[in-house]
């Protein structure tokens, strides 16, 4: 167990999109922590969360649910985040 503080810790997380028809649930009760020094991945199928779960730790989306704590900070703004690249096609060489 390590004796520092998680660097981001996400507990419970959920984000619904609201449509004229209803509810889309994007990200449903997710938890994670990431301690100082872990390389993390988030890997999966297209439209399982994964875009929505950075954006949400990001700042750029308030979560339905749960919460996202970066150190001491909870709810982290676009201020306390590194970076962000979006995963178009800009990125690349043409």
């Amino acid at each position: 167990m390590p004796d520092a503080l998680p660097i981001l810790e996400i507990s419970g997380l959920s984000k619904s999109f609201k449509t004229r028809t209803g509810e889309i649930p994007a990200l449903s009760n997710a938890s994670l922590t990431i301690d100082k020094g872990e390389f993390v991945c988030l890997i999966g199928a297209s439209g399982c969360g994964k875009s929505t779960l950075l954006r949400l730790i990001g700042g750029f989306e308030t979560p339905t649910a749960g919460g996202v704590k970066c150190g001491t900070r909870s709810s982290p703004g676009r201020d306390q985040i590194a970076a962000w690249c979006s995963k178009t096609t800009r990125c690349s060489p043409g």
